[in-house]
């Protein structure tokens, strides 16, 4: 009497885990409409660039063809070249606001000479 017990226990959990992950799916990828889709930035690369070379980060320095998307905040990422000890600063081009400004990424302490 306990084994189709706990069969049926097992199918009803696989069964609430199945169920459970495909709606966390549909609720992530809601803006697109469809379960399972790619969220695409709501900038290209080449728009985000522009921004960035019209923007105080080039007065700053130049910016390298290095760059990458963040899907968390919603900006673009582009590596500077600028030297200052302990930093590797980018130019970050938000989406929402299609403004740029440096991120410097500085790590640690500087001590001094």
């Amino acid at each position: 009497m306990r084994t189709p017990l706990i069969i049926l226990a097992v199918i009803v959990v696989i069964g609430l885990g199945v169920y459970l992950y495909m709606a966390m799916g549909t609720v992530v990828n809601a803006p697109t409409g469809e379960p399972g889709a790619v969220i695409q930035p709501g900038l290209t690369l080449e728009q985000a660039r522009a921004i960035a070379v019209a923007s105080d980060c080039a007065a700053e320095g130049p910016i390298t063809d290095n760059s990458f998307y963040n899907e968390n905040s919603k900006t673009w990422w582009f590596d500077m070249d600028i030297e200052k000890t302990g930093c590797a600063p980018a130019c970050v081009v938000s989406e929402e606001t299609r403004t740029a400004e440096i991120n410097w990424r500085c790590t640690g302490l500087i001590i001094p000479e």
